[in-house]
């Protein structure tokens, strides 16, 4: 399935590079503005917005850090997806 290393460049640093960078943003924005977008999603306190930002951008400084590497470690890309699956069910909850 995969290799110990991933050495394709090309597509999956980039997808990596897009990942950090989506989820910087929205962490600064979470930090922001957690008025604004609290009150657009409907919930009650801006804290859980602004520790939700601090970890995105903690999340996009990892990735961000990662994707330097020549080589990724599979691993590490798996590590990546289940950590995005892991947004996705926590935000649908």
């Amino acid at each position: 399935m995969f290799s110990a290393y991933i050495e394709h460049k090309s597509l999956l640093h980039n997808v990596l590079r897009l990942n950090a960078a989506f989820s910087g943003v929205f962490g600064l924005v979470f930090v922001l503005f957690p008025g604004t977008i609290s009150d657009w999603l409907g919930i009650p306190s801006t804290t859980a917005l602004i520790i939700t930002g601090i970890l995105l951008i903690g999340w996009e400084f990892l990735v961000a850090q990662y994707v330097r590497h020549p080589q990724i470690e599979a691993t590490w890309v798996w590590t990546v997806i289940f950590g995005d699956l892991a947004w996705v069910v926590g935000s649908i909850a």
